[in-house]
């Protein structure tokens, strides 16, 4: 199962669009609320209050029964131009959203060929919170399909299985119920020093994926960054 569309919050979107057109150059929004970004490889959002995450199904109903029967848990429903979707909390209570693609070209076409990100501002990487490892992956191999990696340090495991952007499960987080974003940049560092000209802050730090920052904008909204090492 892929990622169809992510959303970063958004205090105020017109300050949230101005920082993250001067960090990652980021343009063309749009959208019903104004902060739809359609210049990245994974069509992304600004707005609201916690980060967000979609993944694609082209059977809704029948991913509801297995987020039900693999212990998670159904907030709410919705449908719009985009299909419909449903917002889901996972057997450990951590949010994500599941989108049936509507009939519209575009969104098929997106929904059914995802992409992986090379540019700069691109997604690079997802992280669901997995506070218990077996838990975790029940659900996630269970309801998505996803096959996993060895586990790394700081408990990081790469899903295999997917062709659109990477992700993973932190394994041993149980500090936030949302998921956690990172953007692939050219430079680590001449990125933080937008970030920081634009109020916001970080600390680079180097790992095995590459030279990387976890971040907050001038509204103490976190992201990370990542320079990637060679393989990645």
């Amino acid at each position: 199962m892929e990622l169809f569309y992510f959303v970063l919050p958004a205090p105020n979107v017109e300050k949230s669009k101005a920082f993250f057109t001067k960090v990652f150059g980021w343009k063309g929004y749009g959208g019903g609320q104004g902060g739809h970004v359609d210049c990245t490889n994974t069509p992304c959002g600004l707005g609201g209050d916690v980060n967000e995450v979609y993944f694609t199904t082209l059977d809704l109903p029948k991913t509801l029964e297995k987020v039900l029967a693999h212990g998670g848990t159904i907030v709410k429903e919705t449908e719009n131009f985009v299909g419909k979707a449903a917002h889901c909390q996972d057997n450990q209570g951590v949010h994500l959203w599941f989108q049936e693609p509507s009939a519209d070209p575009h969104i098929r076409e997106h929904a059914l060929n995802p992409k992986r990100g090379s540019a700069n501002g691109d997604l690079f990487f997802f992280s669901m919170p997995a506070p218990e490892e077996a838990k975790a992956l029940d659900f996630y191999g269970g309801v998505m399909g996803w096959t996993f990696d060895e586990k790394k340090a700081k408990g990081g495991m790469g899903v295999q299985n997917t062709v659109g952007p990477s992700g993973g499960l932190s394994v041993g987080n149980a500090k936030s119920q949302y998921p956690s974003l990172w953007f692939r940049v050219d430079s680590a560092e001449e990125t933080l020093r937008l970030v920081k000209e634009a109020g916001g802050k970080g600390e680079i730090f180097e790992a095995p994926e590459g030279i990387m920052s976890q971040c907050e904008d001038d509204q103490g909204v976190e992201f990370g960054i990542v320079q990637p090492a060679p393989g990645y």
